[in-house]
């Protein structure tokens, strides 16, 4: 019949439309979850590990010049549990050492840190820092760093 169309070419046009529109939508949606991945790998925030540690040794420092040398003493790592009186030791030792500063060099009055060279694999540093003393002197100190559970401690 000649007014009648071949329905089968209408249909394999339709399904090739098909095939194409889903197609297009798939690369759609993977080209926007590439895109939202990509955006997210982008912002993530680098953590600066040679900030961290020399944020850590300033601290310890700190602690020594303000005379809380407990929190000095503690921030040195130690494999096994330190005995009570060995403790007592260490703490005496920080004191000690202040007061040698103090006669030597009429104390220390600031600490800059230099930089710190972190080896991440092995989880310790080098944190290089200028005791600055009273009477103008200066002295450049190395204090090696190690990390142990999330954080980092003076060897």
């Amino acid at each position: 019949i000649p007014w009648e169309q071949d329905t089968r070419e209408l249909a394999d046009a339709r399904m090739s439309y098909q095939y194409f529109y889903t197609s297009e939508v798939t690369m759609r949606k993977l080209l926007l979850l590439f895109v939202a991945a990509l955006f997210v790998v982008a912002c993530k925030k680098e953590v600066n590990h040679e900030e961290v540690v020399m944020n850590a040794a300033r601290q310890y420092y700190g602690y020594l010049l303000k005379g809380e040398y407990e929190a000095f003493v503690d921030g040195t790592y130690h494999k096994y549990p330190v005995h009570a009186s060995y403790r007592s030791e260490l703490i005496d030792n920080a004191k000690m050492f202040i007061a040698q500063q103090k006669v030597e060099h009429d104390g220390i009055a600031d600490i800059e840190m230099v930089m710190a060279q972190v080896d991440t694999a092995s989880n310790t540093a080098n944190v290089f820092l200028t005791l600055k003393y009273g009477d103008k002197s200066h002295e450049q100190v190395v204090m090696p760093m190690i990390k142990k559970d999330g954080l980092w401690y003076m060897r």
